[in-house]
This record gives C-alpha cells, sequence and structure tokens, in this order.
C-alpha cells in the first residue's frame, strides 16, 4: 500500500489555460475536480480524501484484529478439546492396563 503522503493535487495548464485538478496516489487518479476550484478548495478535498483513506485503514486494521483474535479462540478451543479427549483416551488405556 502507497502511503497516504504520496496524495497528489495537481492541475496541468494546457495553452496557458488552466485544467482542472486531480487528486492521485501513485499515479492512478482518485478524484477529478473543476477547474474553477481554488488551491485551498482542493487543499481541503485533499485532506478529506486522506481522511476517509485512514478511516478505512484504521477500520480494515480493527477488523484484521478482530479476525486473528477469533482465530485464536478457535485455535485455543480445539487445543482444549484435543486435550480432553487426550485426557479421556489416557484413563481408557489405563483402565485396560490395570485390568
Amino acid at each position: 500500500m502507497l502511503p497516504l503522503t504520496d496524495i497528489k493535487a495537481d492541475r496541468k495548464i494546457v495553452d496557458g489555460v488552466p485544467s482542472s485538478w486531480t487528486i492521485s496516489l501513485g499515479g492512478e487518479v482518485l478524484y477529478t475536480l473543476p477547474k474553477h476550484f481554488s488551491p485551498a478548495e482542493v487543499v481541503l478535498v485533499k485532506d478529506a480524501v486522506i481522511r476517509v483513506f485512514n478511516m478505512y485503514k484504521d477500520e480494515l486494521e480493527d477488523k484484521n484484529s478482530k479476525e486473528r483474535a477469533d482465530s485464536l479462540t478457535e485455535i485455543n478451543n480445539k487445543i482444549r478439546l484435543l486435550t480432553e479427549e487426550n485426557h479421556r483416551l489416557a484413563d481408557m488405556l489405563e483402565n485396560v492396563l490395570s485390568d
């Protein structure tokens, strides 16, 4: 994943006339804004894009963390069941050997 600091706002000038703004990340255009937007407005949009990306990133990290915790709980439950089965089989073997 590219760092969010790589988000760029750019505007090309064609024949001396400014064209629309583009907000891009890693060369991929995320948004195109009308040419009448001021640089300050473009910065506001760029900052909003960064905030949204950070929200998605945080949500994804939370989801991954929860999935890992759920997976560990499943593994612990399986270990507990296998341990109980091991004790049961050990008791059965002990009973057979003592008879």
